[in-house]
């Protein structure tokens, strides 16, 4: 397995998570980093190094199914990065064995928070599979499938039928087919793979879905043309993103508390992170050069429901990576400061004994 250097997987676990009012930093040296970016890496130039060293951060704290990242304060030893120049950029190969690892970490998290991780995502895989138009018959395909989400509502739709889920993660398949199991779903197979390389022959689906997954894969666009070379002619490709942050206050108030007590590293321009597919036609223009036509997108509103402050601070914490990364590394004074700023700031969205904190995704469908 191919590996980042050592020290900048330490510094990287200091804190891995992002503030939503961070600016991208370009992936080159022509344009200057952000000041709080120039600031974790001890010098204020527009050095190939401290790019490569923000660059390793980010690859290491994203794909985690939400967000970009941070290190330390520059007064803690753990986040230096001045002194990790050098190395070369991650490869593709690299984000993905780092997301496997981090996503295997998860899985128990997510196991554990899914229902309501489900009820919050509900109307996503709703618009996704009313775009979709399955049939009975259906051979369908659902990419990162995670634990099993819109497959295995697709799977009851199209009994007659076939829906195979796909991930990086065999854990996160695990849990797929342990709920497919007590719902009494049958029609499912689970395949570990990865999305720019499907082992599928050509035309093989009716259907393809992508539920909050294009933002991490390494390369958009070699996947969204992998989706369209197994789709049947006539077949629909439908995948959500998240919007900008700041129209997502469930998962901007964790960034924030986090943020608060560290500094921000940005990611690369166009590398793994929760947010990367949020410009309107983002995905659209993927789809456009992979050859389908009558793209449409659309917004959806979700709402995460939880019953206290408190629960909706233990969720994040445990299921988030990101913010599972920066808590296991941050003391214990510093965990305490940013789990008491997030549950300060999701009292405001407590009413009738629910905290309820409102988000925005966006679907988009095409046809081959």
């Amino acid at each position: 397995m191919l590996k980042p250097p050592a020290s900048l997987v330490a510094s990287t676990l200091a804190f891995a998570f992002t503030s939503p009012t961070t600016p991208y930093a370009p992936e080159t040296t022509d344009a200057p980093l952000n000041e709080p970016a120039n600031q974790a890496c001890g010098y204020f130039d527009r050095s190939v190094a401290c790019v490569q060293a923000i660059r390793w951060v980010h690859l290491l704290g994203s794909l985690t199914r939400p967000n970009r990242a941070l290190c330390s304060r520059p007064e803690l030893p753990s986040c230096s990065l001045g002194r990790m120049a050098g190395g070369p950029m991650p490869s593709a190969d690299e984000i993905r064995n780092v997301q496997r690892a981090t996503w295997a970490g998860l899985s128990a998290g997510w196991e554990k928070w899914d229902s309501v991780i489900m009820d919050q995502l509900g109307p996503v895989g709703a618009a996704i599979i009313e775009r979709l138009g399955i049939a009975e018959d259906h051979q369908h395909l659902d990419i990162a499938a995670g634990t099993g989400e819109p497959g295995l509502s697709i799977a009851r739709l199209s009994p007659k039928g076939r829906v195979v889920l796909t991930d990086l993660v065999a854990e996160m398949l695990d849990i797929a087919a342990r709920r497919a199991r007590a719902q009494g779903v049958a029609n499912i197979e689970t395949k570990v793979c990865s999305a720019d390389d499907l082992p599928f022959s050509d035309a093989t689906f009716d259907s393809v879905s992508v539920r909050f997954g294009y933002m991490f894969f390494p390369d958009v666009a070699k996947a969204t043309a992998e989706f369209a070379r197994v789709l049947k002619p006539g077949g629909r490709l439908c995948s959500s993103v998240w919007v900008k942050p700041g129209e997502n206050p469930w998962t901007a108030i964790a960034m924030q508390a986090i943020a608060a007590e560290a500094v921000v590293a940005p990611p690369g321009r166009d590398g793994p992170d929760m947010f990367r597919c949020a410009a309107p036609g983002y995905v659209s223009a993927l789809y456009e050069g992979a050859g389908l036509r009558d793209i449409a997108e659309w917004d959806v509103g979700v709402e995460l429901v939880t019953r206290s402050p408190e629960q909706y601070w233990e969720m994040i914490s445990e299921h988030v990576s990101l913010a599972v990364a920066a808590l296991q590394q941050a003391g214990e004074p510093a965990r305490e400061r940013i789990r008491a700023h997030a549950i300060a700031k999701v009292s405001a969205f407590e009413k009738d004994g629910k905290v309820r904190v409102p988000g925005v995704a966006r679907c988009i469908v095409g046809t081959k």
